[in-house]
């Protein structure tokens, strides 16, 4: 299945319909994972996508005087400190026994304890975290203490980072001369300049970075730039009126006018309060309930289901899930008898017994047929619980779920590797997981190799020594072809070096006449 290709609008038009449909403010988040990380790095925050879609957010938002009062109403009151609260004080305070004396109040004692950070102890827990396999990247979120520290001893968490050794990577950037050539090509093919640097997150960047900003890269290339607005709330509201005014769509005003959806979010707070200061009252959409689910499902019932109800209405599949517990259970309150044809746990299990009788492929999941997959895991939460209520876990083959690799479990299972008798130059053959990992989370097979304190038993032959190999096959009057059992191994580790066999017969003086005879 393609990966989805997410854009703000199809995020915002998603967040507005969940929200629209009932879904709390808190569990947004929870109905597309995906779609929630990827609106994170589209928009900079969680709580500003949810702004750009004029919700307003249900995280409390902390400052240091609402860390303060929490902390003496808790302490008053004798309670324990949240967890929220906790990773508040330490983000603004750096610690929790800081955060307690600026609040006035002994620090708690069921708090676990404070480390007393140094530059040194910072140093080594970032190591630490690094060698154990854990992003750096992430530190904010997962060890807020230690970024909190590593900030307030080194100023920046870059600089922290590059003390202990990790600094981060230097972004890509472009020559100036091939940004100059990519914006006149843009413009040449008729394209829209905004949109190319929206885009092109590198070539942005590059501009930047070269000319000082995208509009003064535009200027180098020789080409008039389009000065943005200057919004202001009055021209906001001027500007919703005008669009009422020529017959425009107001609830589509974030696709068809982007910049004046996002300045009236962040002069308002949301679209709607923008409407409203402009005049125009938001068009409430109907709220989901129970008794509407029941009334949508009997008419769906009524039209003689033309469809299966999860492709002609997904969206009702899902709040009459979400209200109900489960399909079958509105379908019950609906007084509708359920679809023979639909799946079941019962309807999966028999599948899945047919299936292996008739001789069905057993080592693909769904035994062939994946609409039987999806029911399988959509019943039964995995095809292998599937296949175990089915009474055929011995019979037919599950492979194993993906392994999470950090440079820890590729050292170790190298040496389980090793300690059991098998040879590390197998590993990329026998062991392709493991092969991989050992080369993503260190750079190079031998890196990981030595890491592991072992020694390599695979050489990495260069051209020269190569060509020393064939001449020397060829002196010796042996068989110089690349099917030869002799000749296998070293045919492939030439076509990685030289792109062919002949190749590298030819950079070695060999010239071959026929197929198993060769010349000097």
């Amino acid at each position: 299945m393609p990966q989805r290709k997410w854009s703000k609008e199809i995020i915002i038009e998603r967040l507005q319909t969940w929200h629209a449909d009932g879904v709390p403010v808190k569990l947004l988040w929870r109905q597309d994972p995906a779609m929630t990380s990827r609106a994170s790095s589209m928009f900079g925050s969680w709580r500003l996508a949810l702004a750009a879609a004029g919700i307003e957010s249900a995280r409390k938002q902390w400052s240091r005087d609402t860390i303060i009062e929490q902390l003496r109403q808790t302490r008053g009151r004798n309670r324990r400190v949240p967890h929220l609260l906790v990773n508040a004080a330490i983000r603004e305070f750096g610690s929790m026994r800081q955060a307690c004396k600026v609040a006035g109040v002994p620090c708690l004692t069921n708090q676990p304890p404070h480390l007393d950070w140094n530059k040194e102890k910072a140093i080594a827990a970032i190591r630490k975290r690094h060698d154990d396999g854990h992003s750096l990247r992430s530190t904010a979120r997962e060890d807020p203490a230690l970024y909190a520290a590593a900030k307030r001893l080194f100023g920046t968490w870059t600089a922290a980072r590059a003390t202990a050794g990790h600094p981060i990577p230097p972004k890509q950037l472009l020559p100036a001369s091939e940004v100059i050539d990519s914006i006149k090509s843009c413009h040449r093919n008729g394209g829209h300049l905004p949109q190319l640097c929206e885009s092109n997150p590198v070539l942005f960047r590059s501009a930047k970075h070269h000319f000082g900003s995208w509009t003064k890269a535009i200027d180098a290339a020789g080409l008039k730039t389009v000065r943005r607005n200057r919004w202001t709330p009055r021209s906001v509201v001027v500007a919703i009126q005008a669009r009422h005014a020529a017959g425009h769509a107001l609830c589509r005003t974030w696709r068809e006018d982007k910049s004046l959806f996002r300045a009236a979010v962040r002069w308002f707070g949301s679209w709607a309060d923008a409407m409203k200061t402009a005049g125009f009252e938001p068009i409430e959409r109907e709220r989901w309930t129970r008794q509407r689910v029941i009334e949508r499902l009997r008419a769906w019932d009524e039209r003689a289901r033309t469809a299966e109800i999860s492709t002609s209405e997904p969206k009702l599949t899902a709040v009459a899930i979400r209200l109900f517990g489960s399909l079958d259970k509105a379908f019950a309150e609906a007084d509708i008898e359920v679809n023979p044809k639909r799946w079941t746990k019962a309807r999966v299990i028999a599948a899945i017994q047919d299936s292996y009788i008739n001789g069905r492929p057993r080592h693909i999941v769904g035994l062939g047929d994946p609409n039987l997959a999806s029911a399988a895991k959509r019943q039964f939460g995995s095809w292998a619980a599937a296949v175990e209520a089915a009474g055929l876990i011995e019979k037919i083959p599950i492979k194993p779920p993906l392994r999470r690799w950090n440079r820890a479990k590729v050292i170790a299972e190298l040496r389980a590797w090793y300690d059991a008798g098998h040879r590390l130059a197998e590993v990329s053959t026998k062991y392709q997981a493991l092969f991989n990992a050992a080369k993503t989370h260190f750079g190079s097979w031998n890196a990981a190799i030595e890491a592991a304190d072992l020694e390599p038993e695979r050489r990495f032959y260069t051209k020269e020594q190569l060509i020393e190999m064939i001449r020397q096959r060829h002196a010796a009057d042996r068989s110089l072809s690349s099917g030869h059992p002799d000749n296998r191994a070293l045919a492939m580790t030439c076509i990685r070096h030289f792109g062919s066999w002949r190749k590298a017969l030819s950079a070695a003086g060999v010239v071959v006449f026929n197929r198993g005879r060769r010349g000097a």
